[in-house]
């Protein structure tokens, strides 16, 4: 019987690390074709329904801060059990929500929930594997998270064609409550009771962790740099769905919209590494200034040109995305290699930061939804300059 679970472990153990790595984002979503049905159903405004994806990324913003540090100090699979209840508990109340203020309330507590398992699988890699064996996993895993933003939204759309929005909360549910089961009774503890006893938190040294980062220009410089782009695709996200239900497409086309910009990111993603490896900072640079180029292209044909045909607003944006997906591995990997002994705090840092960024524009956004895509379309413009801007004040070769 103990062979026969060990075996069942091993088969698992890849799946499981995809399901807890993707979670954040199918809870971040998978619920974005729904947003006029969400609309109507609680008979309010845009801007309170795209609140709901604004607190969700908070919520991403303050759990990531303390996941990594709790796992430390009391173990993986404890703080992954209780970070995925916490989610399934949520998931569940959202569906029971009777009232919009009631779902705000639920999303902030499910991404608490969720933003355990984004944190934790990636430390379970590292106590568990040598660099060489992580990084072979890390190849397996990561397509997965890039494309999970597409097919989220497109799943998400195929059940509103079939059923009501509460049907994603379930389907959700149902994600969270296998995942659960699967830590329960599947996965072992990664982190040595040693190291739990010597990881006693400290306040003091996290202090000094964190002020060491904030006070790196190079640092700050290119995290705020992909916090600001990264913003870009998260405002597009809470648009969206509203400019292209009232353009007439159905859930389902609104769903699968956002397959080209993902592919587009992931081909962004696969040429990073050898164009950065020729031109170091100048592929940032260069990338930085094209980004701000297709954001006022994007203005233009959706501003200044009559609204027609969705392919105004995807074929615009899933160039920015090639240039995001080129960005980002770039940028993440200057800044963490900046601090290598401090890798764990400053990636926490890193995603609690561009997490924030994008819970401070699309809230910002969520009260200007009334005037179309013509707010989507400054927050872009504005988001790409302040990309660039930052880029050229902060980052020097190091």
């Amino acid at each position: 019987m103990k062979d026969l679970k060990n075996t069942l472990a091993q088969m698992c153990f890849i799946p499981l690390l995809c399901g807890l790595g993707v979670l954040g984002y199918f809870g971040a979503d998978m619920y974005l074709p729904a947003f006029p049905e969400l609309q109507t159903f609680f008979a309010t405004s845009k801007a309170a329904v795209g609140l709901t994806f604004s607190v969700y990324m908070f919520g991403i913003t303050l759990g990531q801060l303390f996941y990594g540090t709790l796992s430390d100090r009391f173990g993986r699979k404890t703080i992954l059990i209780w970070s995925l209840s916490l989610f399934l508990m949520a998931t569940i109340a959202c569906i029971t929500s009777t009232h919009i203020y009631e779902l705000i309330l639920w999303r902030l507590v499910q991404a608490l929930g969720a933003c355990g398992a984004m944190v934790i699988w990636q430390a379970i890699v590292i106590d568990r594997f040598s660099p060489e064996e992580s990084h072979s996993i890390f190849a397996i895993v990561f397509p997965m998270l890039a494309i999970s933003p597409a097919l989220a939204p497109a799943l998400g759309g195929a059940l509103i064609s079939i059923a009501s929005w509460p049907m994603i909360f379930m389907v959700l549910a149902l994600i969270g409550a296998l995942l659960l089961l699967s830590v329960i009774f599947l996965l072992t503890e990664t982190t040595a009771l040693q190291t739990r006893l010597a990881s006693q938190i400290n306040y003091v040294q996290i202090k000094q962790k964190y002020q060491q980062l904030l006070h790196s220009s190079f640092f700050m410089g290119n995290v705020c740099t992909l916090a600001l782009t990264s913003s870009a695709y998260f405002c597009y996200l809470t648009a969206s769905p509203f400019i292209l239900q009232q353009m007439g497409y159905s859930p389902a086309v609104i769903g699968f919209s956002y397959l080209p910009q993902t592919l587009a990111f992931m081909g962004g993603g696969l040429l990073s590494k050898r164009i950065m490896s020729a031109f170091g900072l100048k592929t940032m640079r260069f990338c930085l200034i094209a980004f701000v180029g297709f954001s006022f292209v994007f203005f233009i044909v959706t501003v200044l040109f009559p609204l027609t045909h969705a392919l105004q607003i995807i074929l615009p944006f899933s160039f920015m995305a090639v240039l995001s997906g080129v960005l980002y591995p770039s940028g993440m990997t200057m800044a963490l290699n900046h601090f290598p002994k401090l890798a764990g705090t400053a990636a926490g840092l890193a995603g609690s930061i561009q997490a924030f960024c994008a819970f401070f524009t699309t809230s910002i956004l969520s009260l200007l939804l009334f005037t179309g895509i013509i707010s989507l379309s400054v927050m872009i413009v504005l988001l790409a300059f302040s990309s660039w801007l930052c880029f050229r004040l902060l980052v020097r070769a190091p």
